[in-house]
């Protein structure tokens, strides 16, 4: 059985910089991120899902 990993990139924008990075240590933990960063008030993640936690 082949098993896919699916990639995922968000790029998002907060309100403020004091926000992405409070949005930005909240989902650090998270066991499917790879990168995680902030610039400014710019949120940008890469994660890797399984394909069987997809929901797909």
């Amino acid at each position: 059985m082949l098993i896919k990993d699916i990639c995922g990139i968000v790029i998002g924008e907060a309100r403020t910089i004091e926000e992405a990075s409070k949005r930005a240590d909240t989902m650090k933990n998270c066991p499917n991120v790879v990168l995680l960063g902030t610039t400014a008030n710019m949120i940008y993640l890469v994660c890797i899902v399984p394909s069987e936690k997809s929901g797909g």
